[in-house]
């Protein structure tokens, strides 16, 4: 990378922190070394708590200059800054993504629990073996149940005790909650990430983090990171009222050795089988929809390649395209329906008008469908005759670019009060939300 565009993302990355959002640069671009360095050092900067009479001045027009010097400062003197509460180690978020693109597969033990003021009101136990992309096999204990999970990575058996259940589009839908791949994610996507110290936990060396998304968010989530493989082996999810979900691994194994054929569906014989949903191809899709099918096609960023046709069932929608990244976590799921529900929108989205329907735009969607665990950005028209949603990893932007290139026209933004006014209802709102 050369030194024009170093600087530029430096840059960028400044006025982010400075405003309080996600650093740009992670939107579309793989983590580089050396600008990771540079960024660590900005991070530890902002770190070092500004008094009130100082916090006033953060945001003025030299303040950039300030920090930008002193991260440069520090770089070149070698000093490092140690994270509020913690010892002293640089990089850490950088160091377990890396960990984890160089992550083969894994196999343990893991137990999920749900807890209400320190008592424990749900247990689950689960024997985990995956391999990238998608292939896994896991056995769950829950409440005197058992159930199993297969997946080769194309779709996905659910055994248990009425029969089997063969998911042909989503197979990886079920892994979400205890995948080692979320918890790295989710510390990437993080606004602030502080280190509290160190533990041994299930004998293992481990660096205890805090971390939150926004800087409005009252709870802090924590993580423990194995040292010697820098991936995560716990973590906990704080919620109000004393509630937290924690999620820990036992056991743990970094790139065992799997048998080849270990994630093929051997379904059990005599049993009965139940097949949902099924793959179809791109003509199928087109010969209903072809106009958008093409101009989706044209608008799809070049990373991304067509992984799969779904043709739906028992769902919201009729069909959907998956996209998928050269990373794990990028992807872009689009679902097309001819049967449009009425327009609705959730809190905190950008609402506005698009070739005759609505659009809602929203970058922290959270658990779409129940089917995409966590946040992940949306995107949704609703025209008359039909619907078309988005929802993926990639940055709003694009998905908003997508759109307008559909349809051929700019989305013209309008606010909650001027859509009531058109007859769309407000989003219900939880108190104290």
């Amino acid at each position: 990378m050369d030194e024009k565009h170093i600087e530029q993302h430096v840059d960028d990355f400044i006025n982010d922190i400075i405003s309080e959002k996600r650093p740009r640069y992670y939107h579309n671009n793989k983590s580089d070394p050396e600008l990771e360095k540079m960024f660590e050092t900005v991070r530890a900067v902002k770190r070092l708590r500004l008094q009130s009479t100082a916090a006033r001045i953060v945001k003025s027009g030299w303040f950039k200059g300030i920090i930008a010097a002193a991260a440069v400062l520090i770089l070149v003197l070698g000093f490092n800054l140690a994270a509020p509460g913690g010892p002293e180690h640089t990089g850490i978020v950088h160091a377990v993504v890396r960990a984890y693109e160089g992550l083969q597969g894994y196999s343990g033990v893991v137990e999920i629990r749900s807890e209400k003021n320190g008592a424990v009101d749900y247990l689950e136990v689960i024997e985990i073996d995956y391999q990238k992309p998608w292939k896994y096999r896991a056995y769950h204990r829950y409440d005197g149940y058992e159930m199993q999970y297969m997946s080769d990575g194309e779709r996905l058996a659910v055994i248990d005790h009425r029969g089997v259940t063969i998911e042909n589009v989503f197979p990886e839908k079920e892994l979400w909650r205890y995948h080692i791949g979320t918890a790295v994610w989710e510390l990437e996507e993080a606004g602030e990430v502080n280190i509290l110290g160190r533990e041994v936990l299930f004998g293992k060396d481990a660096i205890v983090l805090e971390y939150r998304f926004e800087e409005e968010d009252v709870l802090f989530n924590q993580l423990w990171i194995d040292e010697e493989y820098n991936l995560p082996l716990r973590k906990v999810l704080n919620h109000p009222e004393g509630r937290r979900l924690v999620v820990e691994f036992k056991e743990l194994q970094v790139n065992p050795s799997i048998k080849e054929n270990a994630f093929s569906l051997e379904l059990p014989e005599g049993v009965p089988v139940n097949e949902l949903n099924r793959t179809g191809t791109l003509q199928e899709l087109q010969d209903e929809w072809a106009e958008e099918v093409d101009t989706l096609m044209d608008g799809i960023p070049s990373g991304l390649k067509l992984l799969k046709v779904g043709l739906l069932e028992d769902d919201f929608f009729e069909y959907v395209l998956r996209f998928r990244g050269e990373r794990e976590k990028e992807f872009l799921d689009v679902y097309f329906s001819d049967s449009p529900m009425e327009f609705y929108y959730l809190p905190g989205s950008e609402l506005g008008r698009l070739a005759g329907g609505y659009v809602e735009l929203n970058s922290s969607a959270q658990n779409v469908f129940e089917r995409y665990i966590g946040d992940h950005k949306i995107a949704k028209w609703v025209l008359d005759e039909s619907e078309i949603f988005m929802v993926g990893s990639l940055d709003i932007s694009i998905l908003r670019q997508i759109l307008e290139n559909m349809a051929g026209e700019r989305i013209e933004y309008a606010d909650r009060r001027q859509l009531e006014e058109e007859g769309i209802k407000p989003p219900i709102e939880k108190e104290g939300h």
